[in-house]
């Protein structure tokens, strides 16, 4: 490695030579460059590049050394970076994919359930198949219910009127977790149910429970 002497003897012996043979005009300044770097240079003032032309030096000269340096190793370095960035596109590609599976899940797990449908009944695939789907339609709507505690207020004359209730009455139930919210009026989605039972406990009447379901029996 020269030292920092060597450097600027070298650096100014270069430029002293280019600027003299540049101003001869004589041969482009590419090719003296491209050749000096090349092929060095001496203290003959009498040096002349045998190019006059820079396309004659670059077709001869420039491109074959350039090849001969970058050929194989450019090849491989493309193919290296075409790689990278396939493997790039991919990963932000399966990013997507899990952030969109990820949304999805949040958003329709609690209606998704598995389940197996089994008959021995049914002899023919066709068969099987439609009792299959018969079964799916009910299945997708699943039943649920719901039991609360409650007071009954009825035997009180001022809330007799509004706080009745008996069974196979009908009235709306609102379960975020379950039914899921309206996506255009961003309220809870609401399903109706039906009350199939009532328990009433006569030594503590603020523990009576009512039932709720979305089916009936």
């Amino acid at each position: 490695m020269l030292s920092d002497d060597g450097k600027e003897w070298w650096l100014g012996t270069f430029r002293t030579k280019f600027n003299s043979y540049s101003e001869s005009g004589k041969y482009c300044k590419e090719e003296l460059f491209w050749r000096l770097l090349m092929e060095g240079f001496t203290d003959d003032d009498e040096y002349e590049p045998p190019f006059a032309y820079w396309q004659e030096f670059n077709e001869e000269i420039v491109e074959p050394k350039l090849y001969e340096i970058n050929g194989s190793l450019g090849e491989y370095k493309s193919l290296y970076n075409e790689v990278k960035y396939w493997k790039r596109e991919r990963a932000k590609i399966l990013n997507k994919i899990n952030d969109l599976s990820e949304q999805f899940y949040q958003k329709y797990e609690p209606y998704i359930k598995e389940g197996t449908f089994t008959d021995s009944n049914y002899t023919t695939d066709n068969e099987y198949y439609w009792a299959g789907v018969s079964v799916l339609d009910d299945s997708c709507e699943p039943q649920v219910s719901y039991t609360f505690k409650v007071i009954d207020l009825a035997p009180l004359e001022i809330f007799r009127d509004d706080y009745t209730f008996e069974i196979a009455d009908t009235t709306y139930i609102e379960d975020i977790d379950f039914f899921g919210v309206n996506s255009h009026t961003g309220f809870p989605n609401r399903e109706k149910v039906i009350i199939s039972s009532i328990e009433y406990n006569l030594d503590e009447p603020k523990s009576n429970s009512i039932t709720l379901q979305n089916y009936t029996s």
